[in-house]
């Protein structure tokens, strides 16, 4: 493994724990940083999350640390590689999705501007969600 490979490779398994830790918190009722992370509409959340989907998403998180870290051979999985290397192009996949968004209410472009999110979005979660792709993608190389 490349010295970049190695250095994305012990980034990313933080990367993902820590983000699936703070949307566990979320989905167990926590409020810390839960303002800005929903899309707005009207001056309004654009949905509410409930529990399943808060500690779904959470869950998919921990399975992306999962495996990266199969991947990096720090752990082993009961997968076959090319399912894991399948895993991973997927989760690329939704994270350049999650970076060019849904063309109104996030990503880059959105067309909702001027809310608490929308601001978040443009300097936090779009650029995060690009650098994850590309993070994998280098990783998968």
């Amino acid at each position: 493994m490349e010295t970049l490979q190695y250095i994305i490779s012990m980034i990313l398994p933080g990367l993902f724990t820590a983000l699936g830790l703070v949307h566990f918190y979320w989905a167990v009722g926590g409020t810390k940083g839960l303002a800005g992370s929903i899309p707005e509409k009207d001056g309004g959340p654009l949905f509410s999350p409930t529990f399943g989907i808060t500690s779904t998403l959470a869950m998919g998180l921990f399975v992306c640390t999962a495996l990266v870290l199969d991947f990096s051979g720090r752990i082993i999985l009961p997968l076959q590689p090319h399912l894991v290397r399948w895993g991973l192009l997927a989760i690329l996949a939704l994270f350049l999705g999650r970076m060019i968004g849904d063309f109104n209410y996030m990503g880059i472009f959105k067309k909702v501007k001027g809310t608490l999110f929308a601001t978040r979005d443009d300097k936090i979660y779009s650029p995060l969600s690009g650098l994850i792709a590309l993070m994998i993608a280098i990783l998968l190389r």
